[in-house]
């Protein structure tokens, strides 16, 4: 059997490269472990997919690229406007990556009150969803709802199942975005396509 690996390759400002050590694409699972975990990742998957799960897509939130040339601050890099429809709030154009199918299981809609600055008390909509840990999800990434297109802050992430480490399925915390964010601009495709109203 073919075995995966890869390795990183850097070059430095000189224009030199350096590579790392090759590494095993599925880690360091033996064969027994790899196996038992591709069949955990696909029973949680056909349970999403059959019975409990709603379908959406996955917005990955950008970290790295060409800088938004229409609302960052020369000197400090910052964004000056949260709602540019160039970067998004993100402060690299397209301020997300295009949009892949990723099916969660909803769970009961809370509300949770806090207290913000200059605003006062403000209720968010949060839910906890379940989901395989494909893509790996993180905070300020987006989930949109195929059935009701609302869009989905991600908060944070619980690892519910690993193998050796490796995350296999996540309990993922999210904030209902509201309405008038810029994240309702953000295209799910790289065509431009919007699904706001």
């Amino acid at each position: 059997t073919p075995i995966s690996v890869y390795r990183i390759r850097l070059e430095d400002a000189n224009g030199v490269a350096h590579y790392s050590q090759p590494n095993l694409l599925g880690g360091d699972l033996n064969r027994h472990m790899w196996l038992l975990s591709k069949d955990i990742v696909r029973r949680e998957f056909l349970r999403l997919q059959r019975f409990a799960g709603t379908p959406g897509k996955y917005l990955a939130r950008k970290h790295w690229g060409e800088l938004c040339s229409n609302c960052l601050d020369h000197n400090t890099e910052m964004v000056t406007n949260e709602n540019c429809t160039e970067c998004y709030g993100t402060a690299f154009q397209g301020g997300y990556e295009t949009g892949v199918v990723f099916w969660v299981e909803e769970s009961n809609t809370n509300v949770r009150a806090q207290r913000k600055d200059n605003v006062g008390m403000v209720a968010d909509q949060v839910q906890t969803a379940r989901a395989v840990a494909c893509p790996f999800v993180a905070a300020h990434d987006v989930w949109v709802s195929d059935r009701t297109g609302e869009r989905w802050v991600i908060q944070g992430k619980q690892e519910v199942a690993t193998m050796k480490g490796k995350p296999l399925i996540y309990n993922v915390e999210m904030r209902l975005a509201d309405p008038s964010s810029v994240v309702y601009d953000v295209p799910l495709t790289g065509s431009g396509s919007s699904s706001s109203s």
